[in-house]
């Protein structure tokens, strides 16, 4: 059996909800570079009375560098620009007193693409 907490899943689009922040493999030697089902498999620590997140928009943009990834990796030109920069100052909506992402864990997770991001 597993310590690991319980994953929440609802069928409310592909919304990326768990009871622990985000985290990076960590312990590799040197980033290797991001793929598309890691951000698929991302999962995010929900709010609901701090400030979070809106959940669509961010669920939104994981979408856009997702494809963005599945381009690079098929070799194909990308039809959209994911750059460090994009990644690093893209605002979300912020809610408060109902269900959003938690802020701390969406912006290690963007920092850990942007640092692991491929050149396409």
């Amino acid at each position: 059996m597993s310590d690991l907490p319980a994953t929440i899943f609802t069928n409310d689009r592909n919304t990326r909800e768990e009871s622990m922040p985000y985290t990076s493999a960590g312990s590799q030697p040197g980033p290797s570079a991001i793929t598309s089902q890691e951000v698929l498999g991302a999962r995010f620590r929900v709010t609901r009375f701090k400030p979070g997140y809106a959940q669509a928009a961010v669920d939104d943009f994981l979408d856009e560098i997702t494809a963005y990834l599945q381009q690079v990796e098929r070799g194909e030109p990308a039809t959209s620009v994911m750059t460090v920069d994009r990644l690093r100052s893209v605002r979300f909506p912020v809610v408060r007193f109902q269900l959003g992402y938690a802020q701390d864990a969406v912006d290690d997770f963007l920092d850990d693409v942007a640092a692991r991001l491929p050149r396409g």
